[in-house]
């Protein structure tokens, strides 16, 4: 009985994960930031970073360099219009800038960022002053 019920378990498992849709292939954006910015309590510099949902809903930032600066676990968001290039929007409270969205030409589908510590704890203190979006170079 513990067998069988084991074997349904994994037969479901592998039947519900793979009629999964795998977006991630073909959403990578290269995008110049011209700010420091915070993602998941880390603080990154201004410049040239590549963005890209390596899973579903995990999304990746990689530098110039190619090394992989952060990783985030996201959350599924849509818009109402698709936007004909990528963007990522960030919130700005006083000097601190923080990405909270990434969307890819072409789909209405994106992905959004948990607000990190750092970024509750201004947000109970101040309102954002301003979100900006950036699309792809």
């Amino acid at each position: 009985m513990k067998k069988s019920f084991l074997t349904t378990f994994v037969i479901t498992l592998c039947v519900l994960a793979g009629s999964q849709p795998v977006r991630a292939q073909g959403y990578r954006q290269p995008i110049h930031i011209p700010f420091d910015f915070t993602v998941n309590n880390s603080v990154l510099e201004a410049g040239d970073y590549t963005v890209d949902l390596v899973t579903n809903h995990v999304l990746r930032i990689r530098n110039q360099a190619g090394r992989s600066v952060a990783a985030v676990l996201t959350i599924p968001t849509i818009r109402r219009q698709t936007p004909e290039l990528g963007e990522l929007v960030f919130t700005r409270y006083g000097s601190d800038y923080f990405l909270s969205k990434a969307f890819w030409a072409g789909s209405p589908a994106g992905e959004e960022l948990p607000k990190s510590s750092f970024e509750v704890r201004l947000a109970s203190k101040q309102t954002p002053s301003l979100t900006m979006a950036l699309v792809q170079k």
